[in-house]
């Protein structure tokens, strides 16, 4: 067999913008399983050629990407560095885009239904053990800057439905979720459907972020639901000394 079909044979569904050796390389340091694995599905992992120009630059390593339906896109651009991730795509039609120089290590990122769409802008850096999901149809956008320290939970849907017994209806709808940009997440946050974010927000850690409101910009929430302690602020990424 040439090496063209095997590379079909082995990418079923799949189509990465990589030429055959990038390919191969890809496959060597991560691992694909595409439960509908016959082409013309039209699952697709775009990595800017770029990205993993060699074996020694690429900077994807060790993640696994599942697709169980069909007309999942995965779209990761230039500089991006991603290890040991899982990515979960179940349903149809569902997206994940990551942006330049996004970090991205250790963690699951869950999409799932029909028409959910994740969006990490550029340069967002996200510490181990996220565990993002984003389902029922809706969106997830993630602004340029963010940081997230270890063990982030973002979710836009509770994952079941609560049914009202008066009359029957559902209560617990999924909702997009919008985080501006330059937003610090502390440890063990967690950020639930619904919720908007303006810049530069900061959220202490252990907090629960819930929706039914905005959060104000260049402010410091803490607590479980948080609450607003301070406005005014700014982080920065330098570890400022003393003036």
């Amino acid at each position: 067999m040439c090496c063209t079909k095997v590379l079909e044979h082995i990418f079923g569904g799949l189509w990465l913008e990589m030429g055959p050796c990038q390919k191969i390389q890809f496959l060597m340091k991560n691992r694909i399983s595409n439960k509908l694995a016959v082409v013309g599905q039209r699952n697709k992992i775009e990595i800017k050629k770029d990205t993993c120009a060699s074996h020694e630059e690429c900077r994807i390593t060790g993640c696994r990407f599942l697709f169980d339906g069909t007309g999942h896109v995965i779209s990761i651009d230039r500089g991006a560095r991603i290890h040991n991730v899982s990515f979960e795509m179940i349903g149809s039609g569902n997206r994940i885009v990551i942006g330049k120089g996004v970090v991205l290590r250790n963690s699951l990122i869950h999409v799932g239904d029909m028409g959910s769409k994740l969006i990490i802008k550029d340069e967002v850096d996200v510490g181990n053990d996220a565990k993002w999901t984003v389902l029922e149809g809706t969106r997830v956008e993630i602004g340029k800057g963010c940081m997230f320290s270890t063990n982030s939970h973002i979710q836009s849907s509770d994952s079941h439905s609560i049914i009202d017994l008066a009359d029957r209806v559902r209560t617990n709808l999924a909702a997009n979720i919008k985080i501006g940009r330059d937003v610090w997440f502390g440890e063990d946050v967690t950020c639930l459907k619904g919720v908007t974010i303006e810049d530069g927000a900061i959220f202490g850690s252990k907090c629960l972020v819930s929706g039914g409101g905005g959060y104000e910009g260049n402010a410091i929430y803490v607590g479980i639901p948080c609450k607003k302690i301070r406005g005014n602020v700014q982080w920065k990424r330098e570890r400022i000394g003393k003036a």
